[in-house]
């Protein structure tokens, strides 16, 4: 079954991890699909997000997903809850503390 892929609610296009560039994209079948807000596929460097979740669950969904490829790409061997508990963690820090690093 193909994808209906879009990338009209662009958080970011792509990004680079561990040096690899991530495409970013958003498919508005993900969770009726899937059952999932996001997937990391390491076979081929993307990101995928579901399209129809408001900002702050696309922006959430990418950072976790940010954290699978990280995991992935140095195997760590993080566990899903492990996983999901640092994001959760992460994207509260970030999202209330906007200043917190400035331009980088």
């Amino acid at each position: 079954m193909e994808r209906k892929l879009n990338t009209i609610k662009p958080l970011q296009k792509t990004l680079n991890i561990g040096g690899h560039v991530i495409t970013v994209q958003f498919d508005e079948n993900l969770l009726s699909d899937r059952e999932h807000y996001g997937e990391w596929c390491y076979r081929d460097l993307s990101i995928i997000i579901n399209g129809t979740s408001n900002q702050t669950v696309r922006q959430q969904t990418l950072l976790h997903e940010i954290v699978e490829a990280i995991n992935e790409l140095n195997e760590l061997g993080l566990e899903h809850d492990k996983i999901q508990t640092l994001s959760t963690a992460l994207f509260q820090v970030l999202k209330h503390n906007e200043d917190l690093f400035g331009k980088v």
